[in-house]
């Protein structure tokens, strides 16, 4: 159960976004940064083809990690002050060396990144809670099923399961709030830098019903 959660969780938050000059957003899974060009998958379909962008039609691109990468019209990374540009011929996906992580460059602009904070913050406590939870549920299922018989032992463990259990189930929330949290101050830090339209990139919703909590698929 916690294993498929890590994966839905993961799922929702690992795409990177690439921006072109016509203002398009991808929604992607970039694979590798060539010297002339791009090569990434579409992120609704990761296991189909492999399609190539010219770097002259991309303005920048949103990673996964919050890391963003910018271009001029020739296609090459754009200058940044006091950032030591390496020009390596193919530079790999998984080490994005020319790249600035977003979170030093938003801090030139306080409100995004109080927001980007807030929502980083509560990703974190999330994880804590997951983790936490995981935990309290492993233990008190062993000490449940060694037991043998004593009801003092089967009370422990089945608190520690119910605890447990409302710890993971409270991460999610938690998570998906700072992640949409941070996915704004993201788009919004983007959109001031480029210019461009406003449209948000798809993403997973909490919502307050009167009849409780929901989550929502917003795109």
């Amino acid at each position: 159960m916690l294993s498929l959660l890590g994966l839905c969780l993961g799922a929702c938050f690992a795409q990177d976004v690439i921006v072109t000059r016509d203002a398009k957003k991808i929604n992607a899974k970039v694979t590798e940064v060539n010297l002339d060009n791009i090569r990434y998958r579409n992120f609704d379909n990761p296991d189909g083809p492999t399609y190539t962008l010219p770097k002259s039609q991309i303005l920048s691109i949103l990673y996964q990690n919050g890391t963003v990468e910018t271009f001029d019209d020739a296609g090459k990374q754009a200058a940044q002050p006091d950032v030591v540009q390496p020009t390596p011929a193919v530079v790999n996906r998984r080490q994005p060396q020319t790249a600035q992580p977003l979170s030093n460059s938003i801090r030139d602009y306080p409100v995004y990144y109080a927001e980007y904070s807030r929502g980083r913050s509560l990703q974190t406590r999330g994880i804590i809670l997951l983790i936490s939870g995981g935990v309290m549920v492993g233990s008190g299922t062993a000490l449940v099923l060694s037991a043998g018989g004593d009801d003092d032992a089967t009370g422990v463990g089945g608190t520690a399961i119910i605890v447990g259990g409302a710890c993971v189930i409270a991460s999610v929330p938690v998570m998906i709030t700072g992640g949409n949290k941070k996915r704004r101050a993201m788009h919004s830090y983007l959109q001031e830098v480029s210019e461009l339209p406003a449209k948000r990139a798809p993403h997973l919703q909490l919502n307050v019903h009167g009849n409780g909590l929901g989550l929502a698929y917003v795109f």
